[in-house]
């Protein structure tokens, strides 16, 4: 809920901090929540190493989609970041949360692959 409803970093310190101990959880959703705060961090290959088992284990959940698609966006990874995008949008379907609008805006700066 922290790194859901807060961005300064105040918060994200005390959210890694409580998080710490979910570090070798297999449970998706402390998977996911640890990658997206290691994402928060900027920590992104540490995200990724999270957040592809989380969701994996979650494959409806368009949030965890997003979080995963987010840091393929930071790592670069132009084509796995525009699959997992167009899917997480799908998953949203019509919803216009920020998490969605944002998705929307990233996938459309996405560079074309040849």
């Amino acid at each position: 809920m922290i790194t859901t409803h807060r961005t300064d970093a105040e918060s994200l310190d005390r959210a890694f901090a409580i998080a710490s101990r979910l570090r070798e959880t297999p449970v998706p959703p402390f998977q996911d929540t640890f990658g997206w705060i290691e994402y928060r961090r900027g920590n992104y290959d540490d995200a990724l190493a999270y957040l592809e088992p989380a969701a994996k284990g979650l494959p409806d959940d368009p949030f965890v989609q997003y979080h995963l698609a987010m840091t393929y966006v930071a790592l670069e990874r132009v084509e796995e970041a525009r699959v997992a995008l167009t899917y997480t949008l799908k998953l949203a379907g019509d919803a216009s949360l920020p998490q969605f609008e944002s998705a929307r805006e990233e996938l459309a700066k996405l560079p074309e692959v040849q």
